[in-house]
């Protein structure tokens, strides 16, 4: 038993069978070791019902492959309306689904280009989807002339419903005023002792629905029943990357006028885009 498996496993084994007659030494069987991990997860805060939603997806691996295929289940159709392919980005191998297929997604790479394979891909989201939706990604290398399979991690990758406004947008007026950025500057200052943390929690009743968290180390995982938009990563921590994107936002101008324009945009980092819908 070899519990677990380790790249340096890897090797020929054989198997000594002795009992009152003697002893006899079985052939040599290989062992080859594939170390190979699918991760996927949503750009920015969700998908849009009606518009879209932008997947990324990483395979790293060690060894040498004879081929792969990634192939994705969307969530269950709305109202007898089915999730369909849009298009795809990077390194997204010689075959690809056609646009607007729906049931079943499906990629391969007949040569396998070095590790990490990354490539992006966006579906048509069904008018009406709401709550939480679920996907489940398989990748399919072959190694050793042999095909396997394992599960795209995390499974199933949950995807939320994008908001329909910036957190810190307030009064929902689609613009970042610097009474607003302000107030995202404040959750960014929270302090746990003399360090800063950035962190927040869900605070019911207030202005955005968050509040500072002075009591949770910055160590501490997130465990948080809602995220703040500015929060990328959603780690229940305002950074100061993610605090400067939300200026960014705030500086958007109309001519010589700042304005702090907004709208949305699933494929961004955060889900949102500078200025108004094109």
């Amino acid at each position: 038993m070899i519990d677990p498996v380790q790249m340096s496993s890897a090797g020929e084994y054989d198997v000594v069978v002795t009992n009152e007659a003697g002893s006899v030494t079985s052939d040599a069987a290989n062992l080859a070791v594939l170390d190979l991990v699918a991760g996927h997860e949503v750009v920015g805060n969700g998908y849009v019902a009606g518009g879209t939603v932008t997947i990324t997806n990483t395979i790293t691996y060690i060894g040498t492959l004879g081929g792969l295929g990634y192939s994705v289940l969307p969530p269950d159709s709305v109202n007898d309306v089915k999730w369909s392919y849009m298009s795809s980005g990077g390194n997204v191998g010689t075959v690809q689904p056609e646009t607007g297929t729906t049931d079943l997604f499906e990629w391969a790479w007949t040569t396998v280009p070095a590790s990490p394979i990354k490539f992006t891909y966006t579906l048509n989201v069904p008018e009406g989807t709401t709550g939480e939706q679920m996907l489940t990604a398989m990748v399919l290398p072959r190694f050793n002339s042999v095909q396997l399979q394992g599960l795209a991690l995390p499974d199933p990758l949950a995807m939320e419903e994008a908001p329909s406004f910036h957190t810190a947008d307030i009064n929902g007026d689609f613009k970042i005023s610097l009474t607003e950025l302000l107030r995202v500057i404040e959750l960014y200052n929270t302090r746990f002792g003399t360090t800063r943390t950035g962190r927040y929690q869900v605070g019911e009743g207030t202005e955005d629905g968050f509040e500072a968290d002075l009591v949770t180390p910055s160590s501490d995982p997130a465990n948080l029943s809602r995220y703040h938009a500015a929060d990328i990563n959603k780690d229940a921590k305002i950074s100061l990357t993610e605090l400067l994107r939300v200026i960014e936002l705030y500086n958007y101008r109309e001519g010589t006028t700042r304005t702090g324009r907004y709208h949305i945009d699933p494929s961004t980092e955060d889900g949102f885009a500078s200025g108004p819908e094109v």
